[in-house]
């Protein structure tokens, strides 16, 4: 369920979410302004600056979480806390919330390396076998849905032992990989 809401959201445009983050901040900061200081509020600015980061990397987390900041300390301002105070609560929410920012933008952009790496091969940078069956899937589907027959094409590269064993595996690999530049060429 997260994958397809991860998937899902990661259509979103990103101005939509920069939208969505700033009203999120903007309800939770009327609501601890209404509130007062009866109850710390700086949990509730996180999921805006997880969102923020990502979605829209580190550079957009470390903004969102210096906005979520200060809002807390202008609330906190207006609400008349000591300037000790105000400097303390501030420096530690911001230093929380840029820890948090970074942590997520490194875990997403990890998260997107991984589930690249977990579909193409690393050498030619086409899709692997995991791919492949995949896509087979959706195109049977797609085929018993449609009524309409389909080909499969098989390639074999000849002599590709022979590559490899007189030419040394080096040789091998800039085989393959300009057979995969000539595939993605060619096909769509």
């Amino acid at each position: 369920m997260l994958i397809r809401l991860n998937a899902t959201l990661r259509r979103v445009p990103s101005w939509a979410i920069v939208t969505g983050s700033f009203l999120y901040t903007a309800i939770v900061a009327w609501t601890d302004y209404r509130i007062g200081t009866r109850l710390p509020m700086a949990v509730f600015y996180l999921p805006s600056v997880v969102a923020v980061s990502w979605f829209l990397g580190r550079s957009a987390g470390l903004l969102f979480a210096l906005l979520c900041a200060s809002t807390g300390a202008l609330l906190e301002r207006i609400a008349g806390a000591s300037t000790r105070l105000l400097l303390w609560n501030t420096t530690s929410q911001l230093l929380f919330f840029l820890l948090v920012a970074t942590l997520v933008s490194v875990l997403a952009a990890q998260t997107l390396q991984l589930r690249i790496l977990a579909r193409e091969d690393p050498l030619t940078g086409i899709p692997n076998r995991r791919a492949f069956f995949g896509a087979l899937d959706r195109a049977l589907e797609w085929s018993r849905r449609q009524g309409v027959p389909w080909v499969l094409a098989y390639l074999d590269v000849d002599n590709f032992k022979k590559i490899n064993d007189t030419q040394g595996h080096g040789a091998g690999d800039a085989v393959l990989q300009q057979v995969a530049r000539t595939l993605r060429e060619g096909t769509r």
